[in-house]
């Protein structure tokens, strides 16, 4: 029925009137309502506050801005010497005392890496290494590393690397000898593992061990001159040319 109205009013040429409760062809809103908005639109983000974070802020890096005010930088304490311990622990600090009361004159301190270190003349290295060994409280009974380091004008030290497996200590024995007469009494008699590193010792510097059962060298020829590993060594020979001839070469 309703479209046997509209094709007769579109005979009269009268407009076509719109459906109660629509306008423009659309269904009109009831008076004092407004069209609920989706959220998260920006319209809202513009209008609405964010949301504040719950709990306590967290704390902004050293130079950002926190709140408003810019926090200070916090400065960075330059590193202390190595042998500058204030407080040793317990086994260290009372190994210390031990040694200090047997040998008062010697230079004896903690460091902060938590080694000892023993500073001895050459006269006397045998005597405090094997008292380093032989003490009850100590037991510094396997040499982990024996080495030699060259001060030039200072002369050449040797350095012993001691552990003690059963109290769990380490300490740095040091021994000055002179660049003019390079000599240092061996301490194979108490540690035997010293023997290769004072042959090698020998033969890369040129310290000689008074005692050592078999000083010679152990990584260069015996007809070899010099010690490579001193400060100023230098060996001006051209490299020699080693050509090497597989089987078949040789036979032909």
């Amino acid at each position: 029925m309703a479209d046997e109205e509209k094709d007769q009013q579109a005979k009269d040429g009268k407009p076509e009137q719109p459906e109660p409760g629509r306008r423009g062809g659309r269904r009109a809103r009831p008076e004092g309502t407004r069209p609920a908005r989706a959220q998260g639109t920006p319209g809202d983000a513009a209008g609405a506050e964010a949301p504040k974070a719950e709990g306590p802020a967290r704390p902004a890096r050293d130079g950002a801005v926190e709140h408003g005010h810019a926090r200070p930088a916090r400065k960075e304490e330059a590193p202390g010497p190595q042998d500058d311990a204030p407080e040793l622990p317990e086994p260290l600090a009372r190994a210390l005392a031990r040694i200090q009361a047997r040998f008062p004159d010697l230079k004896a301190r903690g460091r902060r890496d938590l080694w000892l270190e023993v500073e001895v003349e050459p006269g006397r290295l045998v005597e405090v290494a094997t008292y380093l060994r032989d003490d009850p409280e100590l037991r510094f009974d396997y040499l982990a590393m024996l080495s030699g380091v060259d001060r030039l004008e200072e002369g050449f030290e040797v350095v012993d690397h001691l552990t003690s497996l059963e109290k769990g200590l380490r300490l740095i024995l040091r021994t000055r000898v002179p660049r003019s007469e390079p000599v240092c009494p061996s301490v194979t008699g108490v540690w035997p593992g010293a023997d290769w590193h004072e042959r090698e010792t020998y033969d890369l510097m040129g310290v000689r061990f008074e005692g050592h059962p078999d000083l010679r060298r152990i990584l260069l020829r015996e007809d070899w001159e010099g010690h490579p590993l001193r400060k100023d060594y230098v060996d001006r020979r051209p490299p020699r040319r080693i050509q090497v001839k597989a089987d078949w070469q040789r036979k032909a």
